[in-house]
C-alpha cells in the first residue's frame, strides 16, 4: 500500500528543509551588491546613450532653429 499525502504538504516540507538561512550581515551584503551592480548598469547605460542623445538633440534643436 502506497503512501498518499498530500502533495502540497511534501513540498511546503522540501522547501523548508532546503531553505537557505542566511545571517543579517549576510542578507545586507546581498542588497548592497545588488543595489551596487543596479548602479553600475545604470551608469554603463547612461555612458553608452549618451552620445545618441546628444545626437537627438541637436537634431531637434536644429529643426526648431530653422
Amino acid at each position: 500500500m502506497t503512501n498518499s499525502r498530500d502533495p502540497a504538504k511534501i513540498v511546503r516540507e522540501i522547501k523548508r528543509k532546503t531553505r537557505c538561512k542566511f545571517s543579517a550581515e549576510e542578507k545586507i551584503g546581498i542588497v548592497l551588491k545588488g543595489l551596487h551592480d543596479k548602479l553600475a548598469l545604470r551608469s554603463a547605460l547612461y555612458w553608452r546613450e549618451l552620445p545618441r542623445y546628444s545626437e537627438i538633440r541637436l537634431e531637434v534643436q536644429s529643426s526648431l532653429a530653422t
